[in-house]
């Protein structure tokens, strides 16, 4: 044994001085060859693999932007049991409820666990979200058989219910949503307030006051601010008033002073929270 070992040693710098060519030359065409044998290495007891497999992407470039569909392509060509290669890892694909059914409700036991798929994990935020694509939620995509509840086994509507009612326990445990109301002003345009009917001196719709007799329901820095006749769809700026304060930031204030005719009407204004 060792004088073949010797032997060996001896010969291969000779066959690369013979053949022209280098030490590093022939490390290289090694490393190729091993890296090409572990990339096109099939298992024989996985399902046929569809064209359009390159290295190291595997098929990811022939599912394109459509995955969902290219899968149903093969699986007219393939079968519903086929082998996808997404990257470097082997993927098998169970395309049709037979085959569905056959591994995860026949045969569950043997498909209880799975190895970790890094590649979906580095597309799911690491492990956080599972992914799915938009085109699940496609209703052109599902098929009609499978929706329909005469094909469910009795097994399957009971594990479904069991998990329908562990479910309903779960959001009746977890607290409330806070109202709306209750977490602060809204965005966009507040209702109608008229705080009171014009006094003596004149019609006051400040801010602040309707703030403090309405906690919660206007935010302290509106951008905007409309008014209008109490009851009407009349704007404010039509009736020949003269306002003493209008803006988003304090309100309206009209005093009866100010006013031609003696006396300012009933407003009603509404503020633009933004």
């Amino acid at each position: 044994m060792a004088g073949t070992a010797q032997w060996v040693a001896e010969s291969v710098p000779e066959i690369l001085q013979i053949s022209g060519l280098t030490l590093q030359t022939f490390l290289v065409f090694c490393a190729t060859f091993f890296l090409a044998c572990v990339i096109f290495k099939r298992s024989q007891n996985l399902p046929p693999y569809p064209a359009g497999r390159v290295p190291v992407l595997g098929h990811l470039l022939a599912l394109g932007r459509a995955p969902l569909r290219k899968l149903t392509a093969w699986r007219r060509q393939y079968g519903d049991v086929f082998t996808v290669r997404m990257g470097m890892e082997d993927v098998v694909v169970l395309n049709g409820y037979t085959a569905v059914k056959d591994a995860l409700v026949d045969r569950s036991e043997l498909f209880a666990s799975r190895l970790p798929v890094y590649l979906l994990d580095a597309m799911s935020g690491f492990g956080k979200d599972d992914y799915v694509s938009p085109e699940v939620a496609s209703p052109e995509v599902a098929s009609p058989e499978v929706a329909s509840p005469e094909v469910v086994p009795q097994e399957a509507r009971d594990t479904i219910a069991d998990e329908v009612n562990k479910l309903r326990e779960m959001l009746q445990e977890m607290p409330r949503i806070i109202p709306v109301s209750a977490a602060g002003p809204a965005t966009g345009w507040t209702r109608w307030y008229d705080r009171d009917n014009p006094s003596a001196s004149g019609d006051w719709e400040t801010l602040s006051t309707l703030r403090r007799e309405n906690p919660g329901k206007i935010c302290a820095a509106p951008s905007g601010i409309q008014a209008r006749v109490k009851g009407t769809n009349r704007p404010a700026s039509l009736n020949g008033d003269r306002f003493f304060q209008f803006n988003p930031q304090q309100g309206i204030v009209c005093r009866n002073a100010d006013q031609c005719h003696g006396r300012c009407h009933d407003y009603e204004v509404r503020f633009w929270c933004p």
